[in-house]
């Protein structure tokens, strides 16, 4: 026998039931109630009625091993409806769901919804069309003369949206708009969207004035004051387009206190991008079938507690109207009960009565049950008519009741919020925060432009001076880009983003990359070389910024000598660098010595400072040596010497003086071979000064003496000359 149970978790709130045994005839499941009183509602699709037997756990076991058991009731699923059952002891429970035929339970398997609600359930004007409803729009009338909880509480209008795709497949979207109402006389409006197209299945491309939050579309307007009574309606549409599904949440207020003009505000407009493209979609109701994530398919206008929570309220009264467009005019949702299944929220001691077209609800016992198949659409209020008084001014609204569809009848306005950190012009004033609700088509004129600091910093709005036409709700946050002023100088070009300049003044996007590039040098034809302090790179623009690029001057420096020198510490002939300015040139040249008695002296060695193109050629000037020898003082260039050796400068004059040198007291002379002599030096000299013995004087005394001995009679002595030597031989 095929699984003919299909049950579902509504929301959180839905029991999970598992089966214990599948007879012939039916189906046993487990029920744990784990608080009281609750509430477990039964949505059937089927053809035919079904039994349900309400059994205690223990008499359940039981029943499967003896097959008698005493159940707590006896139930009726009607076909194509609903079985509310009320619980009101905690504890484990056990239904039978009996099959009234098999080959009916093989031939249409049996899908039932299983809802549990703790203490309450949604209460208010709910739909479960025997035949399926499909529409775009769905209106909620409200007309709430007294309301009063402890906590907060709301209204809402819940539908399911079916949206069919191209390659065939559906998906399901459940859409609530709610009214909030806080115990301090506080309202705001709260539209959510969940996917249920399958059990756990969560919401991805979406997008509208919310946000995601626990894999929902969530957006909630700002708490207002009201005053009672207020009436309007809830509003829901659905449509595909372009491959994606819209659906769109409004409200019309027409009374707040006082009777207000009937005006549509749209306050979110959600898009969905589903996994293929949509080719059409609608608001669908039905009790023939559930959305594939086991939502049942109902519209529900009901009223209940707030984020999950179960409301007392202290008085209400209210009437609920619950309508769909059919293309020409509102129609009343048919096949009406007074709860509901769908939605989480739930109220405690509220009763409902149908009449006139409208559920009229108020503080009572909770009695789920239905209220009637075919209701009767009421003439509602779609449109009103101001009337001023000419005299005193003051006005009168009244409004047209009917069955029109006041969006096409209407001027539709959208709420428009429009923030900014810095003051900006809308429609002519001067503000930081806009809020006003604009007609369709009516023009938002926002004026604003750069705003410029003195300190370099400009802020650019994200929204310029433009015109908007107003088609929808707007909620525009005016964010301001910072620009900061960023100045680059040179004297020489240099490339900012591309661009070569010598002065760049721009405003520059905060953390924008500013490319700046410099080539490696810049050489002049006078030798002059010019090296800038940045290369290429990129600088991150985070503050207002003032660069000026220096540039350090080198000079070419050239040293040339015939001889090698060192120029800095490296030996060079031909020294060729490009030296920083007022750097120092340190030269570095030594005298050149040759074995032939040559030696070569720089014409500079020493350091300078460049201050310029420095082109330095070293001359050398030859050197002789001249060596003097003489056995006997003499004087070269006027100093007493014995002996000279000097390197004296080519071209230069030595001068040498030699003067005879007496002997055995003037007896002898010795004759320099050179008495006077200057000469220029143009090679290497060596002068050796010579002496020759004159002995003149000696033998002049000799003669005189031969003379005298002669005369007197003495002996004789003779002078024997040998060798440049005087000897004397003989004796007295």
């Amino acid at each position: 026998m095929k699984r003919a149970l299909a049950l579902a978790m509504l929301l959180a709130a839905f029991i999970a039931a598992q089966p214990l045994q599948a007879p012939t005839q039916g189906y046993y499941y487990n029920v744990t109630v784990a608080h009281a009183p609750a509430y477990i509602v039964f949505v059937s699709n089927q053809l035919l009625n079904y039994s349900v037997w309400w059994m205690t756990y223990s008499n359940c076991q039981r029943l499967l091993s003896t097959g008698f058991a005493p159940s707590l009731g006896i139930y009726t699923i009607p076909r194509l409806g609903l079985l509310p059952l009320v619980i009101n002891q905690p504890g484990q429970y056990c239904y039978v769901l009996e099959v009234p035929c098999r080959y009916e339970a093989e031939a249409h398997p049996v899908t039932i919804l299983l809802s549990e609600h703790y203490y309450g359930l949604p209460t208010g004007i709910v739909s479960y069309p025997q035949s399926p409803v499909e529409t775009n729009a769905v209106a909620g009338f409200f007309n709430i003369t007294d309301i009063s909880a402890a906590s907060y509480a709301t209204l809402q209008l819940s539908v399911i949206v079916q949206a069919d795709l191209v390659g065939g497949g559906v998906q399901y979207y459940w859409a609530r708009e709610m009214l909030v109402f806080s115990p301090n006389g506080q309202l705001k409006f709260e539209n959510y969207v969940a996917n249920s197209s399958s059990p756990g299945s969560s919401m991805q491309s979406v997008s509208g004035r919310g946000h995601l939050s626990l894999s929902r579309y969530l957006y909630s307007s700002e708490w207002s004051p009201y005053s009672l009574p207020i009436s309007g309606f809830l509003l829901i549409t659905a449509e595909a387009a372009k491959g994606v599904v819209l659906i769109s949440f409004g409200y019309v207020l027409i009374q707040n206190g006082s009777l207000e003009p009937v005006r549509i505000v749209w306050i979110d407009n959600v898009t969905i991008r589903t996994s293929q493209p949509a080719s059409s979609a609608s608001i669908a109701a039905t009790i023939t079938y559930s959305s594939s994530g086991f939502n049942a398919l109902d519209a529900e206008l009901v009223f209940g507690g707030y984020n999950g929570s179960v409301v007392s309220f202290k008085s209400v009264s209210a009437e609920l109207g619950l309508f769909y467009w059919d293309g020409a005019g509102w129609t009343a949702f048919p096949n009406l009960y007074n709860f509901g299944v769908n939605v989480p929220e739930a109220a405690s001691n509220l009763a409902v009565q149908y009449y006139g077209g409208l559920a009229h609800v108020g503080v009572g016992a909770l009695s789920p049950s239905s209220l009637t198949t075919s209701p009767t659409t009421p003439p509602l209020p779609t449109t009103s008519v101001e009337y001023i008084n000419a005299t005193s001014g003051s006005t009168h609204i009244s409004y047209i009741m009917g069955d029109g569809w006041f969006l096409n009848r209407m001027v539709v306005f959208y709420p428009v919020s429009i923030t900014s950190p810095i003051p900006i012009y809308v429609n002519g004033t001067e503000t930081t925060s806009y809020s006003a609700y604009l007609p369709a088509g009516a023009a938002l004129v926002i004026q604003d432009g750069y705003a410029r600091y003195s300190n370099g910093t400009m802020f650019v709005p994200s929204v310029g001076n433009e015109t908007i036409v107003v088609e929808g709700a707007l909620n525009i946050a005016v964010s301001w880009t910072p620009y900061y002023l960023v100045e680059v100088y040179s004297p020489l070009p240099v490339f900012v983003n591309g661009t070569a300049a010598t002065r760049y003044a721009q405003y520059v996007r905060a953390g924008s990359a500013l490319a700046l590039g410099a080539p490696q040098r810049v050489v002049f034809d006078n030798g002059t070389m010019f090296v800038p302090a940045v290369g290429n790179e990129t600088v991150v623009v985070s503050a207002p910024a003032r660069l000026a690029v220096s540039w350090t001057p080198y000079y070419l420096v050239r040293v040339s000598s015939p001889i090698p020198v060192e120029v800095n510490g490296t030996e060079s002939e031909n020294y060729t660098e490009w030296v920083k300015a007022a750097s120092l040139l340190v030269v570095t040249a030594r005298a050149f010595i040759l074995d032939n008695g040559t030696m070569f002296t720089p014409g500079f060695n020493g350091t300078l400072r460049v201050m310029s193109p420095l082109n330095l050629s070293i001359v050398w000037t030859p050197w002789y040596k001249v060596d003097v020898h003489s056995e006997y003082p003499i004087e070269v260039d006027g100093a007493s010497v014995l002996n000279f050796s000097r390197y004296l400068r080519a071209g230069s004059v030595v001068t040498i003086s030699a003067r005879p040198v007496p002997l055995y007291g003037g007896l002898v002379w010795l004759d320099p071979n050179v008495t006077s002599l200057s000469t220029s030096v143009r090679r290497p000299l060596q002068i050796n000064v010579g002496y020759t013995p004159d002995y003149t004087v000696a033998i002049s005394v000799v003669v005189l003496v031969l003379s005298a001995a002669l005369s007197a009679g003495l002996g004789v002595y003779y002078v024997k000359r040998r060798s440049q030597r005087l000897y004397l031989e003989g004796g007295l």
